[in-house]
This record gives C-alpha cells, sequence and structure tokens, in this order.
C-alpha cells in the first residue's frame, strides 16, 4: 500500500493515541505517508467538511451533521494536579468547592474543554474562574509543575511527573465527566478512493484497545 492520509486531530489526541497508531501502521506500511494537522475540535470537524483531511481525531464530543460521520474510539477522564506547592491537597479526597479556592489553569472559555469545565462547576453550583489560561494543553503541565496553579490533564500527559513525583494527582469527591475522542470522517467519492485512509481507521481502533485494554472501539464501518 502506498499514499498519503491527511488528518487533523487535538493535541490531546495527538500525543495520547495518535502518534502510537501512527507507529504501528507505518511499521506495517512504511510507503505510506502522513499530513497531520493539529487543530482544535471545531477546527478539526471544519477540515473534515471542507475536505482539507481525510479524518479527525478529537477528544470532545460536537455535533455533525451528515455527510458527516463519527465513531467512539474510546472514553477517558482527566486528572486534576497538583505540584509541590499545594502538598496539602494529597492523599485525601478533596471536594470541588474547596479546590475552587485554589489558582486554576486551564485552556481559554472559548474552547470546548473550557465550556466543559464550565459546565462542570455549574452542575456542581460552582463558577469556574481559572488564574491562568493557556493556548494549548501541553503548557498546563510545565504550569503546574512550577507551582502556578492546579489544573485538570489526560493522565497520559503526566505520567512521566506523576512517577518522578514532580506533579501528584488530586483526588477529587466529585467524578469528572468522561471524554470520548471520536474519529470522524467524510464519505465523499474522492476520499472513499484513498484505500489507505480506511485501513489506517482500523490501526486507531486496534492500537486504542491493546494500549487502554478496553474494547471502546464501537463495531461496524461508519
Amino acid at each position: 500500500e502506498n499514499g498519503t492520509i491527511y488528518i487533523s486531530a487535538t493535541e490531546t489526541a495527538l500525543h495520547c493515541y495518535l502518534f502510537q497508531a501512527m507507529e504501528d501502521f507505518n511499521t506495517r506500511y512504511p510507503d505510506v505517508r502522513f499530513k497531520v494537522l493539529n487543530n482544535s475540535t471545531r477546527e478539526s470537524v471544519n477540515a473534515v467538511k471542507e475536505g482539507k483531511v481525510d479524518l479527525a481525531i478529537v477528544s470532545a464530543s460536537f455535533k455533525i451533521w451528515p455527510p458527516l460521520k463519527m465513531k467512539v474510539l474510546r472514553k477517558y477522564r482527566d486528572i486534576l494536579i497538583g505540584g509541590s506547592r499545594f502538598a496539602a491537597l494529597k492523599g485525601k479526597p478533596v471536594s470541588l468547592e474547596t479546590l475552587s479556592a485554589y489558582p486554576w489553569i486551564s485552556l481559554p472559555s472559548e474552547t470546548i474543554t473550557g465550556n466543559f469545565l464550565n459546565a462542570y462547576f455549574s452542575s456542581h453550583g460552582l463558577a469556574f474562574s481559572p488564574e491562568m489560561e493557556l493556548a494549548t494543553t501541553d503548557m498546563i503541565l510545565p504550569a503546574v509543575r512550577h507551582n502556578l496553579g492546579i489544573g485538570f490533564l489526560p493522565q497520559e500527559f503526566a505520567a512521566e511527573d506523576l512517577k518522578s513525583g514532580a506533579v501528584f494527582e488530586i483526588d477529587v469527591e466529585e467524578a469528572l465527566p468522561e471524554y470520548s475522542p471520536d474519529l470522524r470522517h467524510r464519505l465523499s467519492p474522492e476520499h472513499r478512493r484513498q484505500g489507505v485512509s480506511e485501513i489506517f481507521e482500523r490501526t486507531v481502533g486496534r492500537s486504542l484497545i491493546r494500549r487502554c485494554e478496553m474494547p471502546w472501539l464501537l463495531p461496524g464501518r461508519l
């Protein structure tokens, strides 16, 4: 097989899932090339609509309409992390109300993640007002590491720092709802002729099942 696969993905999808799937695929199909755009969920969905990419992998739910199709790959829940400045929060359940008084680090409020956290706090009768808003997810970890605040992050992002003790997980009493990383693609004839993109879709699913050890891939063709 050869050809080029055009993908748009959020930062979380790239770091937590997509790179591993691309490695697996490249081992089997070394002649296939990737063109990857790092976009927000909205931008990724628009890239599919406009025919700029064959598929998008995003880390938040987003309403779509035909001719787009969606497949949920797996669900995951962010964890709340803190640095040494907030050691008093370590090793015990802490209520969201108590945590709301601490400095928070988050993506901007106009992003889907920002809206998600606003809704999460609001559902518990609280307002979410982060001290610091950062442009990208990968900026949150170093900000937490340097004790600028606490913040939610996918566990895969913080794995090494959690292991080394640079940051720690905060046990929040009110569970954060699960996200659903989605695979979306367009069923237009020009994209269906790219058989390599269909093969890659199946590789993504296999990679996630192996890494997560849970069958979140929904069966059946889109």
